[in-house]
């Protein structure tokens, strides 16, 4: 039976579109887009309409937008690089329940003096509103958060907070990565400083993202050489990443309602089904406002994480352990150490992540197969 694909927050596949499009700067417009000759500048042409497309979609001007080699660099870029500008007398303020790109990006921090503050988060991975702007004080230069987390799915209010920040004076950095075209993100209206995306999470090829710095923020670069990229990141372009970035994204902006209200579908359906199983709990936001569209995090009883993934794809099921990031560590995924520690010893936990080509069908085998993992291991 073919297997079920159901891991989109690690990555997705590339869209045919997306392929086609970028292929050329693979093959015939190889040229190095800093040479001075026809080639080269016909090469340079294309990356400038492409920052145009892209600005154009996220309502902002194109030199405010930055290729990376994924938001794991733009991440690094921004709180190594805003903390080397302001000076490491001024806190950062984020979650334990971030991404580890921003977590071991503010460990080294801290290792060199910066001083990291966290907020609190409930058992949703929610936090409370009047204390994180009571945590905003004089000291705070920079606030790093996601915008959805990429584990149990929490889908923060991301205008209330940008608010929050702008009133406040204070530096904000959003991670975007698992919310890349799935809202709409017009950053004219919204008052984030810093923003980070990655292809790979939206149809697009791995190795490309995007890193959007609002105008007269402040920002160093840490790679050093050329000229590339306005002086913020030296290195030759990845022209093929560029183009077929663009091209996912304006391909999946365009169907976003669509996509949306497919995967809401799929999710309700799913939890529906899970929830009449004894022993099947879940993760993350109760209400469905708050909650990543396509992704259902849920706890089983009586099995370690690792091992219930194993049954899962021993059964054909491609789901998610933990997040594909920290793969090489058998360990449990550390944003539910934080909202649900007490489970740990007694659940194993695994993430479901739809995507467009996902079917009904295949939800039902899935719950079939869980209550079937469930009876062999009893």
């Amino acid at each position: 039976m073919k297997p079920i694909y159901v891991d989109h927050g690690a990555t997705t596949p590339l869209l045919k579109e997306a392929l086609e499009e970028g292929m050329p700067y693979l093959d015939r417009s190889f040229a190095n887009p800093s040479s001075m000759h026809p080639f080269g500048i016909e090469v340079r042409k294309r990356i400038n309409i492409e920052r145009e497309n892209l600005a154009k979609s996220l309502k902002v001007s194109p030199k405010e937008l930055y290729f990376t080699s994924g938001a794991t660099e733009a991440i690094n870029l921004v709180l190594q690089g805003v903390s080397k500008c302001v000076g490491h007398d001024k806190e950062i303020l984020t979650t334990k329940i971030e991404h580890k790109a921003t977590l071991n990006t503010l460990h080294t921090l801290e290792k060199e003096g910066v001083v990291v503050r966290y907020i609190p988060v409930d058992s949703q991975g929610l936090f409370d509103f009047d204390l994180f702007e009571e945590m905003l004080t004089p000291k705070v230069g920079l606030v790093s958060l996601m915008w959805a987390n990429n584990e149990i799915g929490t889908l923060y209010d991301m205008e209330r907070i940008a608010s929050i920040c702008q009133k406040k004076n204070v530096l904000l950095h959003v991670d975007a990565v698992c919310v890349a075209t799935k809202i709409e993100m017009d950053l004219s209206k919204i008052p984030i400083d810093y923003l980070s995306i990655s292809a790979h999470k939206f149809y697009g090829p791995k190795g490309i993202g995007l890193l959007f710095v609002r105008d007269n923020a402040p920002i160093c670069p840490l790679i050093f050489g050329g000229s590339h990229e306005n002086h913020l990141r030296a290195g030759t372009e990845n022209v093929f990443g560029i183009v077929a970035l663009s091209k996912a994204f304006g391909i999946m902006s365009e169907k976003r309602k669509e996509v949306i209200a497919h995967l809401n579908e799929l999710t309700t359906a799913f939890r529906e089904k899970l929830s009449q199983i004894d022993g099947v709990y879940f993760n993350g936001p109760t209400e469905l406002s708050n909650q990543l569209p396509g992704l259902v995090s849920v706890r089983i009883k009586g099995f370690q994480s690792i091992a219930l993934g194993f049954e899962l794809a021993r059964h054909g099921i491609y789901a998610s352990s933990g997040s594909a990031c920290n793969s090489d560590v058998i360990e449990e995924s550390h944003v539910i150490q934080v909202v649900n520690r007490d489970c740990l010893e007694d659940f194993g936990v695994v993430r479901f992540t739809f995507g467009k080509d996902n079917r009904l069908e295949e939800v039902n085998r899935i719950v079939v197969v869980i209550k079937e993992i469930i009876v062999e291991n009893n």
